[in-house]
Protein backbone atom coordinates (compact mmCIF):
# COMPACT_ATOMS: atom_id res chain seq x y z
CA UNK A 1 0.00 0.00 0.00
CA UNK A 2 2.89 2.23 0.72
CA UNK A 3 4.50 1.81 -2.67
CA UNK A 4 1.28 2.53 -4.24
CA UNK A 5 0.98 5.80 -2.89
CA UNK A 6 -2.11 4.37 -0.83
CA UNK A 7 -0.56 5.26 2.81
CA UNK A 8 2.25 7.32 3.65
CA UNK A 9 5.33 7.11 5.52
CA UNK A 10 3.58 7.29 8.86
CA UNK A 11 0.65 4.45 8.19
CA UNK A 12 -1.84 7.20 6.94
CA UNK A 13 -4.45 6.90 4.68
CA UNK A 14 -3.97 9.23 1.66
CA UNK A 15 -7.43 10.76 0.81
CA UNK A 16 -6.09 12.05 -2.45
CA UNK A 17 -5.42 8.81 -4.08
CA UNK A 18 -8.12 8.20 -7.38
CA UNK A 19 -9.23 5.06 -6.45
CA UNK A 20 -12.93 3.41 -5.30
CA UNK A 21 -11.77 1.71 -3.03
CA UNK A 22 -10.69 3.90 -0.73
CA UNK A 23 -13.70 4.34 1.40
CA UNK A 24 -14.83 6.58 4.14
CA UNK A 25 -16.05 4.32 7.05
CA UNK A 26 -16.91 5.36 10.91
CA UNK A 27 -13.54 4.54 12.10
CA UNK A 28 -11.99 7.29 9.15
CA UNK A 29 -10.87 6.26 5.85
CA UNK A 30 -10.38 2.06 4.85
CA UNK A 31 -9.61 0.75 1.64
CA UNK A 32 -11.19 -2.24 0.24
CA UNK A 33 -9.13 -5.48 -0.15
CA UNK A 34 -11.93 -7.46 -2.09
CA UNK A 35 -15.83 -6.20 -2.92
CA UNK A 36 -18.99 -8.07 -2.01
CA UNK A 37 -19.10 -10.26 -4.74
CA UNK A 38 -15.21 -11.21 -4.70
CA UNK A 39 -15.77 -13.21 -1.04
CA UNK A 40 -17.97 -16.51 0.31
CA UNK A 41 -19.57 -14.31 3.04
CA UNK A 42 -20.48 -11.49 0.59
CA UNK A 43 -19.08 -8.80 2.46
CA UNK A 44 -16.61 -6.47 1.51
CA UNK A 45 -12.91 -7.21 3.28
CA UNK A 46 -11.18 -3.74 4.44
CA UNK A 47 -8.64 -2.71 5.69
CA UNK A 48 -8.65 0.44 8.21
CA UNK A 49 -6.76 3.16 9.73
CA UNK A 50 -7.28 1.62 13.07
CA UNK A 51 -5.96 -1.85 11.31
CA UNK A 52 -2.56 0.06 10.32
CA UNK A 53 -1.97 0.79 13.46
CA UNK A 54 -2.37 -2.09 14.90
CA UNK A 55 0.08 -3.99 12.33
CA UNK A 56 2.45 -0.87 13.31
CA UNK A 57 2.84 -1.79 17.33
CA UNK A 58 2.83 -5.81 16.33
CA UNK A 59 5.76 -5.11 14.00
CA UNK A 60 7.63 -2.49 16.14
CA UNK A 61 7.12 -5.11 19.45
CA UNK A 62 8.27 -8.15 17.39
CA UNK A 63 11.14 -6.41 16.30
CA UNK A 64 11.79 -5.04 19.88
CA UNK A 65 11.64 -8.35 21.26
CA UNK A 66 14.43 -9.54 18.86
CA UNK A 67 16.63 -6.92 19.78
CA UNK A 68 17.09 -8.54 23.47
Amino acid sequence: MFKHGIIDHHGKFNPNVETPRLKRTDDGLGFIIAWRNETATGREITITQRDVRELQLAKAATYTGFQF
